[in-house]
């Protein structure tokens, strides 16, 4: 055992979350430590594998054409965002949640969204257009209500990185390969450090206030078992190995309040063909709302045009998983190709000329494919397709009707896009008030413990909208770094 340490605050993680909480306690004043249990190269958990962009509450062109630097004028002339007020982005978590995400808690992320933004800016990482977001309507590229239009340089890969560059910049302390094995607790049940693990070796590191940051049990075949179900363990990760939950459970053993869905989490459709774990934002497969998605029965079983893939993609891995042999397919016709997004380039497709050769190399059953082709194609009403809105170009009289962007699967060539399920995080985690400290189960604060990330429960209920995610961490991190260091400094009591 190494000899103990003394910090003002430690964070248990390298994310976006865990290095939000530790540039704030820095910048505050205190003496941090950062522990992360990957290597340096694999370092920051989910947030590795995201697009490196997050929702937030914005006025439009008018506000966001002084991050686009990274083109030129020409082409930000051809751009379009439209606005995003904060009665959209509540109204939009609460719709996807049914009214059962946390309230408060989503309200304050909401109202500080924009600020977490300029925050970010504030650090000087750069932003890229997300031209993948954007829905191209003639010349024009147009962001609508919701969409993500800003990345952080170097997508999730480089939102991480460079966050914890700027975090030991800033003084921070960061130990790789370095992983927590127990809470430490006083005689009076206050988190007074961390027993840590590095290359074999146990050391004690004493700290004032810890924050948990090291995301969920995405990455635990047997924590998913449990939590979310029978089948879960066999799940494709989408997102980092690391991710294993033994964090949440040291915070459980120490009286914190589970909270939120444990059995519920982000699982998106992707490549059938996608590695075990970590295949990545490559594999996604989100422009299904221009096509048909069947079952390996050659069944639709899904509203496609529910909504933008922004509000369905999250949910749609798991309604996925519980189809046959948990395969679906994505299906197309040659009228909307140029739409899909450029992830798409990554897979072949399988192609083919007539519905029935398709189904045929599909090794579905052709007379059931081609009937629901045939009485989906006969169900689509007359009207003006336009991606650029929630269109109400819809099917009528069929057991599951399509809500926007019904068009006819009729002109050749036609492909299929083979998908399952990746799991990205999971949704069940510790309660935690607006300051991020973690409630014991009588929702008093534990002293010196804070939590912020994907161990957090109650934010995302059933669903979740695209990029809500990042941007929580941002606002709840920066909440918990200011209050951990306060508190190491004696300034405020634990509630």
């Amino acid at each position: 055992m190494k000899q103990r340490e003394q910090f003002d605050v430690v964070v248990i993680g390298a994310g976006i979350a865990a290095s939000a909480s530790a540039i704030t306690a820095v910048e505050k004043g205190a003496r941090v430590l950062m522990i992360e249990k990957a290597p340096k190269h694999e370092a920051g958990g989910n947030g590795r594998y995201t697009g490196g962009g997050f929702r937030i509450v914005h006025k439009g062109n008018s506000e966001l054409y002084d991050y686009m630097t990274a083109i030129p004028e020409s082409q930000r002339q051809l751009i379009d965002i439209n606005e995003y007020t904060e009665d959209e982005f509540y109204s939009d978590i609460m719709r996807v949640t049914n009214g059962m995400a946390d309230n408060s808690l989503t309200e304050m992320i909401v109202k500080e969204s924009n600020k977490a933004f300029k925050w970010v800016d504030s650090l000087n990482l750069g932003w890229d257009v997300n031209y993948d977001m954007a829905t191209r309507v003639g010349e024009r590229m147009v962001f609508t209500q919701g969409a993500i239009p800003l990345n952080v340089k170097g997508g999730g890969e480089g939102f991480v990185d460079s966050m914890i560059e700027v975090a030991i910049k800033k003084g921070v302390e960061v130990r790789f390969e370095t992983r927590a094995a127990k809470l430490l607790v006083d005689e009076d049940g206050a988190v007074c450090g961390v027993r840590t693990i590095s290359k074999g070796e146990g050391q004690d590191i004493y700290a004032n206030s810890v924050i948990i940051a090291a995301g969920g049990f995405s990455a635990n075949a047997e924590m998913r078992a449990k939590y979310l179900g029978k089948g879960w363990d066999l799940v494709k990760v989408r997102g980092s190995k690391h991710n294993t939950g033994e964090v949440i459970k040291m915070a459980l053993d120490v009286g914190a309040q589970a909270t939120g869905e444990w059995s519920g989490s982000h699982c998106t459709q992707i490549d059938l063909s996608a590695e075990d774990v970590g295949g990545g934002l490559s594999t996604d497969r989100k422009s299904y709302t221009y096509g048909i998605l069947v079952n390996t029965n050659g069944q639709r079983f899904f509203d496609e045009g529910e909504d933008f893939h922004g509000y369905t993609y999250a949910k749609l891995g798991r309604i996925t998983r519980d189809q046959p042999n948990g395969i679906a397919f994505q299906v197309f016709d040659s009228k909307v190709f140029d739409l899909l997004m450029s992830d798409y380039s990554h897979q072949t497709p399988v192609e083919a000329n007539t519905i029935e050769e398709l189904a045929e190399k599909l090794d579905i059953p052709v007379e059931t494919f081609k009937k629901t082709v045939e009485e989906y194609n006969a169900a689509v009403v007359d009207g003006e397709f336009n991606q650029a809105k929630r269109d109400g170009k819809h099917t009528e009289g069929l057991d599951i009707n399509k809500s926007n962007w019904a068009q006819k699967i009729d002109q050749a060539p036609f492909r299929a896009y083979p998908v399952t399920s990746g799991i990205t995080f999971t949704f069940g985690g510790v309660k935690v008030n607006k300051n991020g400290q973690v409630l014991d189960v009588t929702d008093q604060p534990i002293k010196g413990l804070y939590a912020n990330g994907e161990l957090v429960g109650g934010f995302y209920i059933g669903n979740y909208p695209g990029g809500s995610g990042i941007v929580r961490n941002l606002v709840l991190g920066r909440k918990a770094g200011k209050h951990a260091a306060a508190l190491a400094d004696g300034m405020v009591k634990t509630n």
